[in-house]
């Protein structure tokens, strides 16, 4: 997966406000969940992609805490655990 394509297809850099962990997905907050491309996202290797308006849920398993902390550096946004 590479962290830069998938910034990429959530939108850009600019679309993207919030990183969370939660187990085996990462969760993203947008401002425009229409800018999202699922498409894209598949071809990085997610197992599974759930949009919701402004939330996007990234299927990833055992690497989502990796993931959320590498796009956290790239975006440089706030990358928080999800306390269930």
């Amino acid at each position: 997966m590479k962290v830069n394509n998938i910034c990429d297809a959530l939108g850009g850099i600019n679309n993207v406000c919030n990183v969370e962990t939660c187990h085996s997905r990462v969760c993203v907050t947008v401002r425009d969940g229409l800018l999202v491309s699922e498409q894209l996202l598949r071809r990085e290797g997610m197992y599974g992609i759930v949009v919701q308006g402004n939330w996007v849920h990234l299927i990833v398993g055992s690497q989502a805490s990796v993931l959320a902390q590498d796009m956290q550096e790239c975006l440089n946004v706030s990358c928080q655990p999800v306390v269930a």
